[in-house]
């Protein structure tokens, strides 16, 4: 969740509400975040600027298949970097689809066991060939910040675009869930399709036919434990110790509260950490 940066040397106004008694503080927003990172192709005109869009299929904590709705790249693309006075018009989405580009959003899908597919679909008068989609449980990150930098480049069309600032984000995410292909963070690693030595393999193509790809990939379930001795905390652990993410965020808990609800009425929940089980039973 990202929080309010405060400038020493300026007045900054917070929104506040009326508390009330026994009412819980929770963040804005606890969904669970994943970063897709995806790289297009670095063979000539392998990019794209038209419409691409996704659906990830998964194995849910009840061990169903689902899938996610249609989630229009664009869109996400433009929270996670934002728009600045500097840029031109959708000048994240445009550089990052560039040929031999790399992007990266943040999606919110909940209660996800095991990543299955993914699915894409180009929405234009265009072909799009990526190299690599890849799939991270984020465990935090920060807000937007930027740098003065011009870059200028060229792009599927020929034409060049320009900007002066480079937005980014610290992420802290836990090793790829599912990854399709391979994705190039730095451009400059990716293997070289002129070079017959570089080992480069050609991406995967996806026409403008209106239809959505299905590709598989390497996969694992998602789990976002931290290495925890339990012998360290067997007879004391401080309160930021019960706030701890000890990783068995997607257990489902069954409780009874003290209102003696018999086991038809019982409440299930899903908790985090020691500090929101003890809030749980103590209701």
């Amino acid at each position: 969740v990202e929080g309010v940066d405060l400038d020493a040397v300026s007045v900054s106004v917070l929104p506040m509400v009326d508390y009330r008694e026994n009412m819980k503080l929770h963040p804005k927003d606890n969904r669970e975040y994943y970063l897709i990172t995806i790289t297009s192709d670095n063979v000539s005109n392998a990019g794209t600027i038209r419409d691409i869009y996704l659906q990830f299929r998964y194995l849910n904590m009840r061990d169903k298949e689902t899938t996610t709705g249609e989630l229009r790249l664009r869109d996400y693309v433009d929270q996670f970097y934002g728009t600045w006075p500097g840029n031109v018009s959708d000048f994240a989405y445009n550089y990052g689809l560039r040929t031999g580009g790399t992007v990266q959003v943040m999606i919110p899908i909940s209660e996800v066991k095991q990543f299955r597919t993914v699915s894409v679909k180009v929405d234009g008068p265009d072909e799009w060939q990526f190299k690599g989609i890849q799939v991270r449980l984020i465990r935090s990150y920060s807000a937007r910040s930027f740098r003065w930098q011009e870059i200028e480049e060229d792009w599927t069309g020929g034409q060049k675009l320009r900007s002066h600032v480079v937005i980014s984000r610290d992420i802290s995410a836990m090793e790829p869930c599912f990854e399709c292909g391979t994705v190039y963070e730095d451009p400059t690693t990716a293997p070289d399709p002129q070079d017959p030595n570089s080992g480069w393999t050609p991406g995967n193509l996806i026409q403008d036919d209106g239809m959505y790809h299905e590709f598989d990939g390497s996969s694992s379930e998602v789990s976002s434990e931290e290495p925890f001795d339990w012998s360290d905390y067997r007879n004391y652990m401080t309160y930021e110790d019960t706030c701890r993410d000890l990783g068995f965020n997607k257990i489902i808990l069954p409780y009874h509260n003290s209102k003696s609800i018999d086991n038809m009425g019982a409440e299930v929940i899903g908790v985090k950490n020691l500090r929101q089980a003890f809030e749980a039973i103590s209701e």
